[in-house]
């Protein structure tokens, strides 16, 4: 629908400019059940960048499980996630894979992402 994807756009945009906090208010989490992945780990990404270790719960998690091999920038954007809950960082190798991905064609579009990534403290 046409509300989504301006909201997307919307979210996006935030994200590109660092507005991080702005963009975490956008997304209602009661909302995200049945979400599409890109969706959940936008959310998932601009808690860990708000809150931190404090943002306990990474929503893509049970996807990255079903699907831990996955070449899609998601699945290694929650990996990053994921990584950084448990020890307070994303190792330098998954950082290379996730930045690989980003590099396909397929996602250029989405390298804002992983620029975000990269500020999580």
């Amino acid at each position: 629908p046409f509300s989504y994807r301006f909201k997307m756009d919307n979210l996006d945009s935030l994200i590109k400019s660092k507005q991080y906090a702005k963009a975490f208010a956008l997304v209602d989490p009661k909302h995200l059940e049945g979400e599409m992945i890109s969706t959940i780990v936008r959310y998932d990404l601009l808690g860990s960048l708000v809150l931190g270790k404090a943002y306990k719960k990474i929503l893509c998690e049970d996807t990255f499980k079903k699907y831990p091999k996955s070449l899609s920038y998601s699945i290694k954007l929650c990996k990053s996630l994921l990584e950084f809950r448990r020890s307070g960082k994303v190792s330098d190798i998954t950082l290379k894979e996730t930045k690989e991905t980003f590099h396909r064609d397929i996602f250029k579009h989405e390298k804002f992402l992983y620029t975000a990534l990269l500020d999580l403290k």
